[in-house]
């Protein structure tokens, strides 16, 4: 929850209670990471005399070329916000995200690790690999974990963008790694003949397929597509066997609603976990060719938008909510520095309910509050709060009269555009003339004095 001061008792009791409610609740949170590899080219002898120069070269050039496609990424990603990893300083030394990310991976625990030169260790705890479940050592931070992986056995016969969307709602702590490796165009172009002699061979009635594939070497061949080997996991992790067992069912269930058919690895159990790590393409059991469309529909990088926590127009959020997908969302009521907010739903939807909540969580700012209430539906609530609660009814007075405010330029200003708004309500238009008649009328009502202004 968010920390803040609440001079109101009844807002500070309900903050201490929203605050408990979100302690006892496991929210969720999408990191997405996005990782460029280059496979150097090989040496050739011969051309600058020695293997280790020709290394040097290469190593330069292969360097060159991997921080401008990196540069590219970068700025193609620009309105969603990258951010390149690297390291950072802090007065216990210097330390690696890179290298945190790796951790990350490995056990599921995001801490500090050290930049170091030469070889580094960043995990301390042991890996074992079973028959379909890996088991994480426990260490003094955490306890032991286990975690299954699952791979794509089946594709589904077509995509989209958000594919995978669904699996953002599975209530489960897993870990979804993609990766796509170019495939020149004569190699993609042999391996579709041959899917297509053994369909033909076969005397495969999947016409459609068949199709579909002479499509792709057409796109392929006149350079409207790519295609390269596309491998895809998911490790979810659990706290024991039943939770774990339970979790896996649950993400299957997800994938099989969209047309993807996943299985337990097994026998591939360990490759398929080293696999998750960027430039490990060799160990990956399970490899399928898609277009570079498919890649793109199966790793959208869609996300649920988690709104800020700091840095807003009044500083810190106004509350933390939790989404339909158990992930967290730090509420503003500003965009910017416009203060536009609206709650559209049917009657009884609890409209105002979310809205009284959210002038509770407000009194955190020591904001001043103007409520239109319609059939005293807050009235409950703003008295709670401490508030002047004022009925307003058919042929009783009000006691709110305009032309008693103080005579400022301020103020007049403000009666002649009332006024003229008073008399233009069906769309008419004033001339000068009715502007001069209004500003008159305002002049001269300040020539009275306050108890005959009305």
């Amino acid at each position: 929850g968010l920390e803040g001061d609440f001079s109101n008792h009844f807002a500070r009791n309900l903050d201490s209670n929203w605050r408990k409610r979100l302690n006892g609740r496991r929210l969720f949170v999408n990191d997405l990471f996005l990782t460029l590899t280059r496979k150097p080219a090989l040496a050739r002898a011969g051309i600058l005399g020695t293997k280790k120069q020709w290394d040097a070269v290469s190593r330069v050039r292969d360097r060159r070329e991997l921080d401008a496609a990196t540069d590219s990424l970068m700025a193609a990603l620009q309105p969603y916000g990258p951010r390149l990893l690297g390291a950072y300083e802090t007065a216990g030394g210097l330390f690696s995200e890179p290298l945190e990310f790796l951790a990350f991976l490995f056990d599921g625990e995001l801490r500090p690790v050290p930049f170091e030169k030469g070889n580094v260790a960043f995990v301390d705890r042991r890996v074992s690999f079973g028959k379909d479940t890996l088991e994480f050592s426990g260490n003094g931070r955490s306890p032991r974990t286990l975690a299954a992986i699952l791979a794509v056995k089946e594709y589904p016969p077509h995509t989209s963008a958000g594919q995978l969307d669904s699996l953002l709602r599975v209530p489960h702590e897993m870990v979804i790694s993609q990766s796509f490796s170019f495939v020149d165009r004569q190699p993609a172009l042999s391996r579709m003949n041959t899917v297509l002699r053994r369909l033909r061979a076969a005397d495969d009635e999947a016409l459609s397929l068949r199709r579909d594939l002479v499509q792709a070497k057409d796109d392929v061949a006149a350079g409207r597509a790519v295609f390269g080997e596309h491998h895809l996991t998911l490790m979810i992790r659990g706290t024991d066997f039943e939770p774990l067992d339970n979790a896996v069912a649950d993400v299957q269930a997800a994938l099989t609603e969209i047309g993807v058919i996943g299985v337990r690895e097994e026998a591939a159990l360990e490759p398929s976990f080293w696999a998750q790590f960027p430039g490990n393409g060799q160990y990956t059991p399970r490899k399928a060719l898609v277009s570079s469309a498919n890649f793109a529909s199966l790793a959208s990088f869609h996300s649920h938008p988690v709104g800020r926590a700091g840095g807003n127009h009044w500083g810190p959020a106004v509350t933390l909510l939790e989404t339909t997908a158990a992930s967290p969302y730090y509420f503003n009521f500003h965009k910017g520095d416009l203060g536009n907010f609206l709650v559209i739903g049917p009657s009884g939807a609890g409209k105002t309910v979310v809205l009284n909540f959210l002038i509770a969580q407000s009194e955190r700012f020591s904001p001043k509050v103007v409520f239109f209430d319609k059939d005293r539906g807050a009235e409950i609530f703003l008295r709670a709060m401490g508030g002047k609660y004022d009925l307003i009814r058919p042929g009783v007075k009000t006691g709110f009269n305009p032309l008693q405010l103080p005579d400022t330029p301020g103020n007049r200003r403000f009666l002649q555009q009332w006024a003229a708004k008073l008399v233009t309500s069906n769309g008419e238009i004033l001339s000068a003339e009715d502007s001069a008649t209004i500003s008159a009328a305002v002049s001269a009502n300040y020539d009275q004095t306050p108890n005959f202004r009305r």
